[in-house]
């Protein structure tokens, strides 16, 4: 018995506090880039899905990318009526932002407010200079 006793922490009955043992780091590991992997054969494979379809879809399947592709694409045909709505509405959406926003960027260009022009940057720049002045006080007071 007194060769077990050797390799043991502590006493009997105290609490362990090693963390993950070297064998649960590296399957956590192999896990992440299992799922990494899947994920991105996945995206290649079905790019019209969204990632957190995928992402389910594979942890459903245990991380089998076979079996996930199986299943989105019958999904897919399954619900092709469905799918197709939701994506027009989806590239509508998409459109809708993009050209909301190119307005206002173009606007704001075409706009120089002769207020905050030169005011406005001059004083930032004083207050970035102000705010390293006191870094560096700072730093050496601290040496």
């Amino acid at each position: 018995m007194a060769a077990t006793e050797m390799y043991t922490r502590g006493q009997p009955g105290d609490q362990d506090n090693r963390g993950e043992s070297l064998v649960q780091q590296h399957m956590d590991r192999m896990q992440q880039q299992k799922e990494a992997v899947a994920m991105e054969k996945l995206r290649l494979l079905l790019p019209q899905m969204g990632d957190m379809v995928r992402a389910l879809a594979l942890a459903r399947c245990e991380w089998d990318i076979d079996k996930a592709v199986q299943m989105l694409r019958s999904f897919h045909s399954a619900n092709l009526d469905k799918v197709n709505l939701i994506n027009k509405k989806r590239k509508k959406i998409r459109d809708d932002i993009e050209n909301f926003d190119e307005p206002k960027e173009g606007a704001a260009a075409d706009k120089p407010s002769p207020s905050s022009g030169g005011s406005s940057s001059s004083s930032g720049s004083a207050s970035a200079s102000d705010a390293e002045e006191r870094k560096g006080k700072q730093r050496s007071s601290k040496r």
